[in-house]
């Protein structure tokens, strides 16, 4: 590790499937590219939301998008929900949210963390200094 390295930021973000997850990833994209329509029933927040429409854009998925939004798993919430799916456009913003946070995490934490680790040397610490908002 080096000042001269720092900061480190990205030209491009990349999302990759893990190895151990990458024959349901198929059946996944397999499965999207048959259908006209998604309705995405992750969690509820935005970080449900980063997780499906990561998996959408990873997947190249280009048709309509609904969002299913519970606040509860008994029968009568999922009823109402499936009869009140919201717009794709209305839920963007979460994932816009979680996307931000997730980078401004991962910016934070590559950059500080190298960043401490480099000062704390020329102080004698020895270690890694771990620096992240989790």
């Amino acid at each position: 590790w080096s000042l001269d390295h720092l900061p480190i930021i990205p030209a491009q973000w990349r999302v990759e499937v893990k190895p151990k997850t990458v024959a349901q990833f198929k059946i996944i994209k397999h499965l999207l590219s048959e259908a006209a329509t998604v309705v995405i029933a992750t969690d509820a927040d935005r970080e449900g939301e980063m997780i499906a429409r990561e998996l959408l854009e990873l997947c190249n998925y280009r048709g309509s998008v609904e969002r299913l939004w519970l606040s509860a798993l008994n029968e009568a919430s999922i009823r109402k929900a499936l009869l009140s799916l919201k717009s794709s456009q209305e839920t963007f913003p979460l994932y816009q949210s979680a996307l931000a946070r997730s980078r401004a995490d991962w910016l934070f934490g590559m950059n500080l963390s190298r960043l401490f680790t480099l000062l704390g040397r020329r102080a004698g610490y020895d270690g890694v200094l771990s620096v992240g908002r989790v």
